[in-house]
């Protein structure tokens, strides 16, 4: 059996190899994926724009994929927070994601009037009007900027909120237990 210097073997070396290939794959389109959620509200769409990034965030602000990750935590952490499921959604057993559309300002906050549907098939209004209010209370964003210079800009932000009503339901077993 061939043995690296590492000290690995030749398939555990592969192995390593091509985890980290997958890896590497991964993260290079969802970075892509996420970068696509960004866009500049005020300039061509071509402008080189570094996107908002959530404040606990900014010590990935140089990884472009790392500050799109957090940030997209961040923001779930809020929302997760403030969300409450629509009781006549959870009668009538409506889930899905909906896409919410809005422009964090030059100064970082959410432009409150731009908050809306991203997509105007979304599964229920219900969910749609719950994810528009817990939107609004976001806080305030590290500005998008348009150049290293650190010239910001207003950008419009497509964020997805998803209702499930199996995680919903666990979440208040727990809550019970613990009353």
């Amino acid at each position: 059996m061939l043995i690296l210097s590492k000290g690995f073997s030749f398939a555990e070396a592969l192995i390593l190899f091509i985890t980290n290939f997958r890896t590497m794959i991964f993260r290079s389109i969802l970075g892509m994926a996420l970068s696509s959620l960004f866009y500049p509200s005020n300039t061509n769409a071509q402008d080189y724009l570094i996107p908002p990034i959530h404040k606990a965030c900014l010590a990935h602000q140089n990884d472009m994929v790392k500050a799109s990750e957090c940030t997209q935590i961040e923001l779930m952490k809020e929302i997760s927070q403030h969300l409450v499921y629509p009781q006549q959604a959870i009668d009538q057993s409506i889930e899905g994601r909906v896409f919410i559309s809005f422009i964090v300002n030059e100064d970082g906050t959410i432009n409150e009037k731009s908050v809306g549907l991203a997509n105007t098939n979304s599964s229920n209004t219900l969910l749609a009007q719950e994810a528009i209010r817990v939107v609004k209370l976001l806080q305030p964003l590290h500005p998008a900027m348009l150049d290293n210079a650190g010239t910001t800009t207003s950008a419009k932000y497509i964020l997805p909120v998803r209702f499930n009503l199996e995680k919903t339901r666990s979440i208040k077993d727990k809550e019970r237990k613990n009353r």
